[in-house]
């Protein structure tokens, strides 16, 4: 499974708890003979997700409920 990251997160503008994965598929070449099938996750899935220089991640990801942006930092602890 393609996930590396996942979490819970309150929406800054409804209120509402959600769940957000992030994931990453692996990079083939088109001229291997052999590929690795992988399903993208369902779900609330982020739109950006940049390590920062805290050793943590900024997280970009829309609220499933209103649609509106929600940005934090995520941390792996």
């Amino acid at each position: 499974m393609p996930i590396k990251h996942s979490g819970n997160h309150v929406c800054e503008n409804c209120g509402k708890l959600f769940e957000w994965k992030h994931f990453e598929l692996s990079c083939q070449r088109l001229t291997s003979s052999s590929y690795t099938v992988e399903t993208i996750p369902s779900g609330t899935l982020v739109h950006a997700f940049v390590s920062n220089h805290k050793g943590g991640y900024n997280v970009s990801v829309n609220c499933p409920y209103c649609n509106e942006d929600n940005f934090f930092t995520f941390d792996e602890d």
